[in-house]
């Protein structure tokens, strides 16, 4: 399995107590869903508050081995996993990028997601910017493209191959 992984930090302050609850609402709002929440341990009679402030979590989005029939970033199967450590909260993406040859406007895809997590976490934007349908338009321009190169290629090894029936050779 080929993986991409990629990594970013997130300075305080906050303006929440519970910076790792914001992050996973920005997560939710771009199609990702919580696998795992992490709380302080603490005395036995408050483990199960509720209210407690989380010390990380992990998400994930996607389906295994998605890469072998799209090029949207958002459909790869993606695990964040969210980590606070005081004033400072760090995002670890790994990525299944099998069945990709990633190009730089792919790999910058969880570079803008880090930045925008980090805008809302910091309390910089007031809703989670949902980054998918952007992805879905650079991936559809993609593949646009790409049927634009085979339809002209194949019009051009056509003409080729009448040219040269006509001229005799083949």
């Amino acid at each position: 399995m080929s993986t991409h992984r990629e990594t970013g930090e997130i300075e305080g302050p906050f303006p929440t107590d519970d910076p790792v609850f914001r992050l996973i609402e920005f997560y939710l709002a771009n199609g990702y869903r919580i696998v795992e929440r992490q709380k302080e341990p603490s005395d036995a009679q408050s483990s199960e508050d509720d209210t407690a402030p989380l010390t990380g979590a992990t998400v994930e989005r996607g389906r295994a081995g998605a890469g072998w029939w799209t090029s949207n970033m958002t459909e790869l199967h993606t695990s964040v996993v969210i980590e606070r450590h005081d004033e400072l909260m760090r995002v670890s993406y790994t990525v299944d990028t099998s069945g990709q040859l990633l190009n730089e406007a792919e790999q910058a895809f969880w570079s803008r997601e880090i930045r925008s997590a980090q805008r809302f976490a910091r309390g910089d934007a007031d809703e989670p910017r949902d980054l998918r349908k952007e992805e879905e338009r650079r991936a559809e321009n993609q593949k646009d493209e790409l049927m634009s190169i085979g339809l002209w290629g194949a019009i051009g090894v056509f003409t080729l191959i009448v040219v040269l029936a006509f001229l005799g050779i083949i």
